[in-house]
C-alpha cells in the first residue's frame, strides 16, 4: 500500500521495510526547462547548428590553401604538397581509396586493379560522388572528396535538435547538436577532405 510516496514491502507475509517510491536515482537532481517552441523556430535552430558545423570545417581548407603573392605576381602556397591546382587535396588514405573506386567507375581508370570493388559495393560513400560526377561532369573527384564532408557532416545536428524538441527541451537539444557537430573526435573524422564512412553512417542513423 502506497501512502505519501511510501510503499510497504513484505516478504512471506512479514512487513520488512518502508521505502520511498522513486523511478530513478537522482531524477529530481536536474530539472530541464520545458518549452513548446513552434516548428519554425526549431527549423531555425537546426539551420544555425548546421551552419556552425559547416563553418568550423572551413578552417582546414583555409589552412591547406594558405598562400601569398610574391613580387612577380605568382601565387606561392605555404603548403604546396597539400594542394593541387589551387585546391586542397583529400587528407587521408580512406579518401584516396574511395576516390579510386569512383575513378574506376566514372573515369575508367584502374581497370586492372581487382582490389577496387564496384562503385555500389560500399554503399553511399562511393555511390554519392559517382552520381554527382554523372550529373555534373564539370566536378572533379578531388573537389567532391574535399567538400562532401563539409556539407554532409552537419546533418548529425538535425536529429539531435529534434530529440530535444521531442522532450520539450529544444534549447538543450540545440546545445547538444552544437557540441556533436564540432567536438574533437567527430570533427577529426569528418573535417574537409577526410572522406570516410563516419559522416555517412551518422547522417543515415
Amino acid at each position: 500500500q502506497a501512502e505519501d510516496g511510501i510503499r510497504d514491502y513484505k516478504v512471506t507475509g512479514v512487513q520488512t521495510c518502508a521505502l520511498p517510491i522513486y523511478r530513478g536515482f537522482g531524477k529530481d537532481f536536474i530539472k530541464l526547462p520545458k518549452d513548446n517552441l513552434p516548428i519554425s523556430i526549431t527549423v531555425g535552430f537546426i539551420l544555425l547548428t548546421y551552419l556552425l558545423s559547416f563553418w568550423v570545417r572551413l578552417e582546414w581548407i583555409d589552412y591547406a590553401q594558405a598562400n601569398y603573392v610574391d613580387e612577380n605576381g605568382e601565387t606561392i602556397y605555404l603548403r604546396p604538397n597539400m594542394v593541387k591546382d589551387g585546391v586542397a587535396l583529400p587528407n587521408t588514405h580512406d579518401s584516396f581509396y574511395f576516390g579510386s573506386i569512383v575513378q574506376k567507375a566514372a573515369l575508367g581508370m584502374h581497370q586492372n586493379n581487382d582490389l577496387l570493388p564496384g562503385v555500389y559495393q560500399n554503399g553511399m560513400i562511393t555511390a554519392l560522388p559517382y552520381w554527382l560526377i554523372k550529373l555534373f561532369p564539370d566536378f572533379s573527384i578531388e573537389h567532391l572528396l574535399l567538400w562532401l564532408p563539409v556539407y554532409v557532416s552537419g546533418f548529425v545536428c538535425i536529429p539531435i535538435v529534434l530529440i530535444g524538441r521531442l522532450y520539450r527541451c529544444t534549447l538543450w537539444g540545440v546545445g547538444a547538436a552544437c557540441l556533436a557537430g564540432i567536438t574533437h573526435s567527430y570533427y577529426n573524422r569528418t573535417l574537409a577532405g577526410y572522406y570516410d564512412t563516419d559522416k555517412i553512417g551518422r547522417a543515415h542513423v
